[in-house]
């Protein structure tokens, strides 16, 4: 994942409302029908000084739809998390594009096209499986099973109009797929 990310291209989801605690955990609240997760291991943008600044979530409680408690990694004590209440946290907006709708389901994937930025088209969509804390996209290539996991860190480009979806896989992905 590229950290040199500019605002036009990142999407609000919320912002930090207070600290929680003194070793740095931060009360999140989400704005509208974002059905973002503050799940360990994504990164959210947070504007520091005019740039949008990454930060990886370490761990996080779920409070409500809404709002919950989240720890970033970096900020492990209350002096560093107070200088970041009221800021606006950010996603990319490749991984906001269809997920801000309510009809979304992983399901209406089914179709799209997969290409890796590397290695050009690898197959269309034929099934989707979703796993707790892991959604999984199965596609057809050449007669070949490939499993790729649906994560915002992969994710390029998300195009609804061309029904495509753009990804950066890890290396050995494919390799592990044969």
């Amino acid at each position: 994942m590229s950290i040199h990310k500019e605002i036009k291209n990142l999407h609000p989801i919320g912002f930090l409302l207070k600290t929680h605690g003194i070793k740095g955990d931060l009360v999140f609240k989400l704005e509208g029908d974002s059905p973002f997760s503050f799940n360990k291991g994504n990164w959210i943008f947070i504007e520091l000084d005019g740039k949008p600044v990454p930060f990886k979530i370490i761990d996080q409680q779920i409070r409500d739809d809404f709002t919950g408690i989240v720890n970033l990694d970096n900020i492990d004590n209350q002096s560093r998390a107070i200088e970041l209440i009221g800021k606006t946290v950010f996603i990319q907006k490749t991984v906001a594009l269809d997920i801000n709708k309510d009809s979304y389901k992983p399901k209406d994937l089914i179709g799209y096209q997969i290409s890796d930025k590397n290695r050009g088209v690898i197959g269309e969509i034929h099934q989707i499986f979703e796993y707790p804390n892991n959604t999984v996209l199965q596609i057809i290539e050449n007669g070949n099973e490939i499993l790729i996991p649906l994560v915002s860190e992969i994710i390029v480009e998300l195009n609804s109009e061309k029904r495509v979806i753009v990804i950066d896989a890890p290396n050995g992905l494919f390799e592990i797929n044969c």
